[in-house]
Protein backbone atom coordinates (compact mmCIF):
# COMPACT_ATOMS: atom_id res chain seq x y z
CA UNK A 1 0.00 0.00 0.00
CA UNK A 2 1.34 3.44 -0.96
CA UNK A 3 2.06 6.02 1.70
CA UNK A 4 -0.50 8.83 2.02
CA UNK A 5 0.61 11.91 0.05
CA UNK A 6 3.16 10.00 -2.05
CA UNK A 7 1.47 11.02 -5.30
CA UNK A 8 1.46 14.67 -4.30
CA UNK A 9 5.17 14.56 -3.40
CA UNK A 10 5.93 12.92 -6.74
CA UNK A 11 4.06 15.65 -8.63
CA UNK A 12 5.87 18.35 -6.62
CA UNK A 13 9.22 16.70 -7.41
CA UNK A 14 8.41 16.65 -11.14
CA UNK A 15 7.35 20.32 -11.06
CA UNK A 16 10.50 21.27 -9.17
CA UNK A 17 12.65 19.43 -11.72
CA UNK A 18 10.85 21.18 -14.60
CA UNK A 19 11.28 24.57 -12.89
CA UNK A 20 14.98 23.93 -12.32
CA UNK A 21 15.45 22.97 -15.98
CA UNK A 22 13.61 26.11 -17.09
CA UNK A 23 15.64 28.40 -14.84
CA UNK A 24 18.92 26.76 -15.89
CA UNK A 25 17.97 27.31 -19.52
CA UNK A 26 17.06 30.95 -18.87
CA UNK A 27 20.28 31.50 -16.93
CA UNK A 28 22.30 30.23 -19.88
CA UNK A 29 20.35 32.47 -22.25
CA UNK A 30 20.30 35.66 -20.21
CA UNK A 31 23.58 36.56 -18.55
CA UNK A 32 23.90 39.85 -16.70
CA UNK A 33 26.91 41.59 -15.32
CA UNK A 34 26.81 43.75 -12.20
CA UNK A 35 26.16 46.83 -14.35
CA UNK A 36 23.12 45.29 -16.01
CA UNK A 37 24.65 44.74 -19.43
CA UNK A 38 23.45 41.68 -21.24
CA UNK A 39 23.99 39.63 -24.31
CA UNK A 40 21.99 40.65 -27.34
CA UNK A 41 18.41 39.67 -26.59
CA UNK A 42 15.17 40.49 -28.28
CA UNK A 43 12.06 42.20 -27.04
CA UNK A 44 10.12 38.99 -26.60
CA UNK A 45 6.65 40.30 -25.90
CA UNK A 46 6.82 43.17 -28.41
CA UNK A 47 8.21 40.87 -31.11
CA UNK A 48 5.40 38.40 -30.40
CA UNK A 49 2.76 41.16 -30.50
CA UNK A 50 4.01 42.90 -33.64
CA UNK A 51 5.21 39.64 -35.23
CA UNK A 52 8.45 41.27 -36.32
CA UNK A 53 11.66 42.17 -34.50
CA UNK A 54 12.41 44.92 -37.03
CA UNK A 55 9.38 47.18 -37.02
CA UNK A 56 8.98 50.79 -35.81
CA UNK A 57 7.19 49.87 -32.57
CA UNK A 58 9.87 47.37 -31.53
CA UNK A 59 12.65 49.80 -32.57
CA UNK A 60 11.07 52.39 -30.26
CA UNK A 61 10.89 49.98 -27.33
CA UNK A 62 14.46 48.73 -27.86
CA UNK A 63 15.74 52.31 -28.05
CA UNK A 64 13.86 53.17 -24.82
CA UNK A 65 15.39 50.12 -23.13
CA UNK A 66 18.96 50.95 -24.23
CA UNK A 67 18.89 54.74 -23.92
CA UNK A 68 16.69 55.21 -20.86
CA UNK A 69 16.11 52.10 -18.77
CA UNK A 70 19.72 50.89 -18.80
CA UNK A 71 20.83 54.21 -17.29
CA UNK A 72 18.62 53.80 -14.21
CA UNK A 73 19.09 51.33 -11.38
CA UNK A 74 15.37 50.52 -11.31
CA UNK A 75 15.37 50.28 -15.11
CA UNK A 76 18.15 47.69 -15.02
CA UNK A 77 16.16 45.73 -12.43
CA UNK A 78 13.13 45.84 -14.71
CA UNK A 79 15.23 44.67 -17.68
CA UNK A 80 16.61 41.76 -15.65
CA UNK A 81 13.15 40.72 -14.52
CA UNK A 82 11.71 41.16 -18.01
CA UNK A 83 14.32 38.94 -19.65
CA UNK A 84 13.92 36.31 -16.95
CA UNK A 85 10.13 36.14 -17.23
CA UNK A 86 9.07 37.22 -20.73
CA UNK A 87 10.37 34.18 -22.67
CA UNK A 88 8.27 31.92 -20.47
CA UNK A 89 5.23 34.19 -20.81
CA UNK A 90 5.56 34.23 -24.60
CA UNK A 91 6.07 30.48 -24.72
CA UNK A 92 2.89 29.91 -22.70
CA UNK A 93 0.59 32.65 -24.06
CA UNK A 94 2.21 33.81 -27.31
CA UNK A 95 0.08 31.69 -29.63
CA UNK A 96 -3.15 33.00 -28.16
CA UNK A 97 -4.38 35.80 -30.43
CA UNK A 98 -6.62 37.29 -27.72
CA UNK A 99 -3.65 37.62 -25.35
CA UNK A 100 -1.50 39.17 -28.10
CA UNK A 101 -4.28 41.67 -28.83
CA UNK A 102 -4.51 42.50 -25.13
CA UNK A 103 -0.74 43.12 -24.98
CA UNK A 104 -1.02 45.22 -28.14
CA UNK A 105 -3.71 47.44 -26.60
CA UNK A 106 -1.27 48.15 -23.74
CA UNK A 107 1.86 48.56 -25.87
CA UNK A 108 0.45 50.79 -28.63
CA UNK A 109 -0.35 53.81 -26.40
CA UNK A 110 2.98 53.40 -24.60
CA UNK A 111 4.88 53.42 -27.92
CA UNK A 112 2.92 56.50 -29.06
CA UNK A 113 3.84 58.32 -25.80
CA UNK A 114 7.51 57.37 -26.23
CA UNK A 115 7.45 58.72 -29.79
CA UNK A 116 5.81 61.94 -28.60
CA UNK A 117 8.56 62.31 -25.98
CA UNK A 118 11.19 62.13 -28.71
CA UNK A 119 12.18 58.46 -28.80
CA UNK A 120 12.57 57.70 -32.48
CA UNK A 121 10.95 54.85 -34.37
CA UNK A 122 13.69 54.86 -37.00
CA UNK A 123 15.58 51.61 -37.70
CA UNK A 124 17.60 50.62 -34.64
CA UNK A 125 20.47 48.26 -34.04
CA UNK A 126 20.98 47.01 -30.47
CA UNK A 127 23.95 48.32 -28.53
Amino acid sequence: MAKPGAGKRKIEAVRKKQWNQTTKSLNRTFRYSKRGSRKKNGCYIATCVYENYDCPQVWTLRRFRDETLENLWLGRCFISLYYAVSPVIVRIFGRNKAIRNLWKTMLDPFVVRLNQKGISDAPYYDK
